[in-house]
């Protein structure tokens, strides 16, 4: 299993977990968890991405 495809698992067992307890809120679809737990993964690396960038332009002296 790559690297993506296991940190899509684990959003999806958080997900199922969150559900487990009780949030109240409505039962989504798999394809609806497996949806919200790309776009929280896509947007979680877009985050890193841009604290790795910030940090190059530091070491090269630069200001983001």
């Amino acid at each position: 299993m790559s690297s993506s495809q296991s940190d899509l698992a684990r959003m999806m067992r958080i997900f199922e977990q969150v559900e487990a307890q009780g949030s109240g809120l409505p039962r989504v679809s798999r394809k609806q968890k497996r949806a919200a737990a790309r776009s929280a993964l896509k947007q979680a690396r877009a985050e890193q991405r841009e604290t790795e960038r910030a940090v190059q332009l530091l070491k090269k002296g630069k200001r983001p």
